[in-house]
């Protein structure tokens, strides 16, 4: 790419940027830039200023398991990397430990008897779109394979299993999102409208085996 130097002023020189780059950094005007000099050759990139972490406190009221999880869910999307948690029931420690294992980064810090802290001690390197649709798309078809085998053979109590394949597929559509997130809003949307309506399948097939489980009914067959 060629750009034209332009005299502005007796001592500086300018040069304009590619408005689809300035675009896809989510630059304005009299936003700051980095220039870093190697050589005969200069680097530019967004200037980054490093910003203070998004905290913030919530109660939870009961132990369960969906409604903690669509909590601390939507708090990670939202780009949340302390999380303070208080609770009356103890019960909530064991959901909030799952759930924290499928948010990735988050671990959780501190614990006492009444409440927790959660934090993100790890950032998501650069990831490949295509790879992590793949994965959910993989882990739906194991999903598929496993409930139908276990509502053929009557198989039940089998909830956990199911669980954690769910909890796979959400955790990397959290991790598409929050890359998404960083980009320009036009270009992200279909991509992740399409890995979040492909994640759906996930919970379909788990809600399927929790209604057989919880059914009177023996098996079901093909």
């Amino acid at each position: 790419m060629e750009r034209q130097l332009v005299q502005h002023g007796s001592s500086t020189v300018m040069v304009s940027l590619p408005k689809k780059w300035v675009d896809s950094q989510k630059l304005k005007r009299g936003d700051c830039v980095s220039l870093q000099l190697h050589d005969d050759t200069i680097i530019l990139s967004p200037y980054s200023r490093k910003e203070e972490a998004k905290e913030i406190s919530v109660t939870i009221s009961k132990a369960d398991y969906e409604k903690i999880r669509t909590v601390l869910g939507a708090l990670y999307r939202q780009g949340y990397e302390k999380i303070t948690i208080s609770y009356h029931d103890s019960k909530c420690i064991y959901f909030i430990q799952l759930i924290t294992n499928a948010l990735l980064g988050f671990e959780v810090v501190d614990q006492t008897e009444r409440g927790c802290v959660i934090k993100k001690l790890a950032r998501e390197a650069q990831i490949d779109y295509s790879e992590m649709f793949n994965k959910v798309v993989n882990i739906i078809k194991a999903e598929f394979a496993i409930v139908k085998e276990y509502l053929g053979r009557g198989e039940k109590g089998k909830m956990h299993e199911l669980r954690t394949l769910r909890d796979d597929c959400w955790k990397f559509k959290n991790v598409v999102y929050n890359h998404l997130r960083e980009t320009v809003l036009s270009s992200a949307f279909d991509d992740y409208f399409l890995i979040h309506i492909v994640e759906q399948n996930a919970s379909f097939l788990y809600w399927t085996y929790r209604s057989f489980d919880n059914s009177d009914l023996k098996k079901i067959s093909p």
